[in-house]
């Protein structure tokens, strides 16, 4: 119950913050874990400090466009950041971040 405590942040904000305001009471379970997990990735890696919140987290848009394409000096490669979801049924698939060391992290369906 720390209200500090990034968990306690990720779950404030779901709730009270989220700018889409769903209706918790329809939106799929999945759905909502997915939000938690990713809101819970930002505050437990003080994503408030982010160079200029690049990746659109806790916008106004779904989790599957909190990503950006960005070219990484010196060798150019398009790098695509951020979460990724499947198309057909906007499940995170991917994390990726650079900055984090998080280069790829596949998430599970379940």
């Amino acid at each position: 119950n720390d209200a500090n405590s990034a968990q306690y942040r990720a779950l404030e904000w779901l709730a009270l913050e989220d700018p889409l305001q769903p209706d918790l009471d329809s939106i799929p379970f999945q759905t909502l874990k997915n939000q938690y997990i990713i809101v819970l990735l930002y505050y437990s890696t003080n994503g408030q400090k982010w160079k200029k919140n690049q990746y659109s987290f806790l916008s106004n848009t779904s989790v599957c466009v909190w990503n950006k394409k960005h070219e990484m000096t010196p060798i150019d490669v398009v790098v695509d950041e951020g979460v990724h979801c499947d198309p057909t049924d906007e499940e995170v698939t991917v994390v990726q971040f650079s900055k984090l060391h998080l280069y790829r992290v596949t998430c599970p369906k379940d």
